[in-house]
């Protein structure tokens, strides 16, 4: 317990050569820096709060939650901007908040984190409430049951339990950060909860991502058929047709060329888009959101599609260019039976004239 908030197992994330700029807050003893002391051992603590709460008429059952952890931060670019003044403020706002929502005496500790990207806090509760029981039913008349003195009892659910009493706690976060010019995360969040194990597991697979650069193969170039025009104009009669087929042949080659560009283009823009995904990913996955310690992994889930729609169109373009590809090849397939069928009928035009026979005004030039 609390061996990522003490660094007692490897935290790859973690710089270990600023791990004396943490520090450890208890109600007790204030701020303590990880350089002047290490920071008290959270079982040892845990340990002695719940003896205390059963000497006190309190009773431990199986599925009772001991205490919970809450993970509390802002954005990079606020800790970039903000003064050292502000950034104490926002430390004493912190430990008042968890304090007055959840009570001095179930404030275990709070970690502050310096040897991460971004200054976070770690904070663990026993979540201590009185509980008043009453004997028996209510009666029919309605006078209320006779009620036992109140005893403590563990109830997460007080604070935690169902989406309306998390928005609520959020909101209470959000109103005591609001002096910082700090905004609420995002109501009504899809978002599930995520171990700080699976959570940085995730992270570090995106920062481990590499798109790498994105080729698009240019088109091929047409190649003009040798001699094509001399032979076809050979035979009168056959330049039209001829002179069409390589207008045809301009204008799809002209086409193409421009199709290419375009789905360059395109590709570009994709690349562009995954890039710029992947970084905002990678920036909200640096801090929790959530503003009382529950990530806002809808926005992720929603850059993961944006990464999807961007490959998906960039497999669609490449399809396309493989299509005009294909088209270019069938024209000029259709051009060298063209040529092929000039070749004929000028050889057939040159058998009449050697036998004699009137070509009905065709002519060869030699």
């Amino acid at each position: 317990m609390g061996r990522h908030m003490h660094r007692t197992r490897e935290t790859p994330n973690a710089d270990p050569s600023r791990a004396d700029r943490n520090a450890t807050y208890t109600p007790a003893t204030g701020w303590t820096r990880w350089a002047d002391a290490p920071p008290p051992s959270l079982t040892g603590q845990l340990r002695e709060r719940l003896d205390d709460f059963e000497a006190r008429g309190g009773k431990l059952r199986k599925d009772s939650v001991l205490a919970v952890e809450l993970m509390l931060s802002a954005s990079p670019e606020w800790f970039k901007h903000a003064s050292q003044a502000q950034q104490s403020r926002w430390l004493q706002a912190n430990t008042a908040w968890l304090e007055e929502v959840f009570g001095e005496r179930n404030l275990l500790q709070v970690t502050l984190h310096l040897d991460e990207t971004t200054p976070h806090l770690h904070a663990f509760v026993v979540p201590e409430i009185e509980m008043v029981e009453t004997r028996g039913r209510k009666p029919k008349g309605g006078s209320p049951a006779a009620a036992k003195a109140p005893k403590p009892a563990l109830a997460a659910s007080h604070w935690l339990d169902g989406r309306a009493k998390l928005g609520e706690l959020q909101d209470r976060y959000a109103a005591a950060m609001e002096p910082f010019g700090l905004d609420r995360g995002m109501t009504g969040s899809k978002a599930k909860h995520r171990t700080i194990r699976s959570y940085y597991a995730a992270a570090e697979n995106v920062m481990g991502a590499d798109l790498g650069p994105l080729k698009i193969p240019a088109p091929p170039e047409l190649p003009e058929p040798e001699g094509m025009k001399e032979q076809a104009m050979a035979a009168a009669g056959f330049v039209p047709r001829a002179a069409a087929v390589d207008t045809i042949a301009k204008a799809r080659k002209q086409a193409a060329v421009a199709a290419a560009k375009q789905a360059r283009q395109e590709a570009n823009e994709s690349r562009a888009a995954a890039i710029e995904a992947t970084i905002q990913r990678r920036q909200l996955l640096e801090r929790i959101a959530g503003q009382g310690g529950v990530p806002v992994l809808d926005k992720v889930d929603d850059l993961e599609k944006r990464l999807a729609d961007a490959r998906h169109d960039l497999e669609r373009i490449k399809t396309e260019l493989t299509e005009v590809t294909a088209g270019r090849q069938t024209d000029q397939q259709h051009i060298e039976d063209l040529r092929e069928w000039g070749e004929g009928l000028a050889e057939h035009i040159r058998e009449l004239e050697e036998m004699g026979v009137p070509s009905d005004g065709f002519s060869l030039k030699s």
